[in-house]
């Protein structure tokens, strides 16, 4: 449990959702007890976004977008995240089956996932579609395998990663129509790694039990561990607030979703980086449990602060282990 690293006993707070497969994940990952989590495909939301799955394994986008991009991909990023965290939906699941089938094809030559930035390579959502599915149980699929060296072929000469177009100067605005049609374009190694991307590539690392294990990793932990709190190099959530905003299923990169990876990676809570995160978290926490967090994005979900607080324990609870 967390109740060391926290003012508060959340499990109350968290049990009082009355959310059955928040409850679930609670008695599993934080109360430790034997729980089927198979049981939670068949409440009614997760049954209602399987029957929305196109006949090509994807979830459609709800505004249609001109080639080359393909956000029926980015759509079924976010529906995969959302069955596979919350309701526990693995392989074993049609849905999945389909859902992964329509992913793997949207493979590049060059190994990413690739559609979302049109012709463009995308460092940020490749890496949380890996993530996602091998959370699912296709760690050992060869798509994963060669999604894994496109990202080590990648590497800015520093150990991170950040979008090519960026390292190049490339602007969204006025810019990215035009390179979205275009070749893709190779990263300029010698530029500074972009904390935002480095850590959403290492949450594909950290869920991979050999992958987790490689010396690549451990050095892009220590890059996103650095760089806590502080502004990003380049223009996409640049700024530090973006640090303390917050989404679940996890998207782009915040201290909860870095708590996260570097949890994984053996680090310990009195290293100062991570115990200022720790401590920031902390300071949140309200006397019934609950955190004050600004929230990004998955609003309508009413119980989306339950969420994100069973991930911060989540989250707490590898460093815990350790103390």
């Amino acid at each position: 449990m967390v109740a060391g690293l926290l003012k508060y006993d959340p499990v109350p707070w968290l049990l009082s959702s009355e959310n059955a497969a928040i409850s679930a994940f609670v008695r599993r990952d934080l109360l430790g007890e034997k729980v089927n989590t198979e049981q939670l495909w068949e409440l009614p939301e997760a049954r209602r976004l399987v029957k929305r799955q196109q006949s090509n394994g994807s979830w459609r986008y709800p505004v249609a977008k001109p080639p080359p991009y393909n956000y029926d991909l980015y759509e079924t990023l976010n529906t995969l995240g959302i069955l596979v965290g919350k309701y526990g939906f693995n392989s074993r699941h049609p849905a999945i089956q389909r859902g992964a089938d329509y992913v793997f094809s949207c493979q590049a030559p060059e190994g990413d996932y690739r559609g979302i930035y049109g012709n463009q390579p995308a460092h940020t959502y490749t890496p949380v579609l890996m993530e996602t599915l091998i959370e699912a149980g296709y760690k050992d699929h060869p798509s994963i395998e060669r999604a894994f060296q496109w990202l080590l072929d990648t590497r800015l000469d520093d150990g991170g990663w950040a979008i090519p177009a960026r390292t190049h100067g490339i602007k969204y605005a006025g810019d990215w129509e035009g390179t979205a049609s275009a070749n893709p374009i190779a990263p300029d190694r010698s530029k500074p790694f972009s904390h935002m991307v480095t850590g959403m590539v290492l949450r594909a690392f950290v869920v991979h039990p050999r992958y987790r294990r490689r010396r690549v990793a451990k050095d892009a932990a220590h890059l996103l561990k650095s760089r806590l709190f502080q502004p990003d190099k380049y223009p996409d959530r640049k700024g530090r607030e973006y640090w303390t905003k917050f989404t679940f299923p996890f998207t782009f990169t915040d201290l909860l979703t870095s708590l996260d990876s570097l949890g994984r990676m053996d680090f310990a809570a009195d290293d100062p980086n991570i115990n200022a995160a720790i401590t920031w978290f902390n300071k949140e926490q309200q006397w019934d449990g609950s955190f004050a967090l600004v929230m990004r994005r998955g609003v309508g979900d009413k119980r989306l602060s339950h969420w994100i607080g069973l991930a911060i324990c989540r989250a707490l609870c590898r460093f815990e282990v350790r103390r």
